[in-house]
């Protein structure tokens, strides 16, 4: 803080006391607040954007999983039949259990479509193959995963 007497020579008159302001003026405050504003925005986009993305690796790691324990079922045999299938629908799918008839298996996929090239997908007794190959296809927005059955009795996503 400086003290000035003003243009007096004598200093006789009363003191003027400077003081320096410090501070953000309203500009800049709004600069900062939109600032702000749009990068909370754009991590609210990439988040939105993570979390359907897991949900879809999700949800494909649960067909491949139904796909299996149905093609397991198939190779023990267990209820005699000559096939073991599971039912896709454009939101989930359904697997009967060998040995009681009932739904055993069932899922469903909010918000993710699934496609099956062939519904159902067979499983042969004892050899585990499928009766014919088969792709599902998982997608939400504009993401999209695959599960392939191969001739051979592969599963896998992509």
């Amino acid at each position: 803080m400086k003290i000035r007497y003003g243009n007096n020579p004598n200093k006789e008159s009363h003191p003027v006391i400077k003081f320096r302001v410090w501070g953000f003026t309203i500009i800049e405050l709004l600069i900062t607040i939109s600032i702000l504003g749009l990068l909370m925005v754009m991590g609210g986009l990439s988040y939105n954007s993570l979390r359907q993305r897991v949900a879809l690796d999700n949800a494909a790691a649960e067909v491949v999983n139904a796909l299996r324990t149905v093609q397991s079922w198939a190779i023990t045999g267990q209820d005699g039949h000559a096939t073991q299938c599971i039912n896709f629908t454009s939101s989930g799918y359904t697997a009967p259990d060998p040995c009681t008839s009932d739904c055993k298996i069932s899922y469903n996929a909010i918000g993710i479509n699934l496609n099956a090239s062939a519904t159902p997908v067979c499983f042969d007794r004892l050899s585990g193959n499928p009766a014919a190959a088969a792709t599902v296809t998982l997608t939400v927005s504009s993401q999209t995963r695959t599960v392939q059955v191969e001739a051979n009795g592969n599963i896998y996503k992509n």
